[in-house]
């Protein structure tokens, strides 16, 4: 797995995965593509991970595609985008009633998405985890989770 940096002021990238021949991520701050970021994808609106190039990446990106690289689609997982009171007693039933962190034992818990929302991530027994407040707001909000 490698990044290359575009060498301008949008400071752009593309993230790829040579074994696989996989173009895994697209970034650049221009307006264009975070409008292109943002386009309605199937059911699952503002997936980070999967994008149209914009003018700075697309000479780069035209680049990987001619060698054979193919751009990752994100798994849209199936299930409800809403987490019901029935399954989020499924999913303590599974994962345990405290937080999943190590050493917490903090029993207030609340339902946390590994994979989220705006990368196609459900309410889904295998993609959810209880976590406690503190340790939801640091997983969610934690800025190297942003990029």
């Amino acid at each position: 797995m490698r990044t290359l940096w575009l060498k301008n002021k949008y400071e752009g990238f593309i993230k790829v995965d040579d074994g696989a021949k996989k173009i895994i991520k697209l970034h650049c701050t221009c307006k264009s593509f975070e409008m292109y970021c943002r386009k309605k994808i199937g059911n699952v609106s503002g997936i980070k991970y999967y994008a149209v190039p914009c003018k700075h990446l697309l000479e780069i990106f035209d680049t990987f595609v001619k060698q054979g690289y193919v751009l990752k689609i994100p798994f849209i997982e199936k299930g409800p985008m809403k987490c019901s009171a029935k399954l989020r007693k499924q999913i303590l039933e599974v994962w345990g009633n405290e937080c999943f962190q190590p050493n917490c034992e903090d029993e207030n818990v609340e339902i946390h998405r590994l994979i989220p929302a705006t990368q196609g991530g459900a309410y889904t027994i295998l993609n959810c985890r209880p976590l406690c407040n503190k340790h939801h707001q640091l997983v969610t909000y934690h800025p190297w989770h942003r990029k």
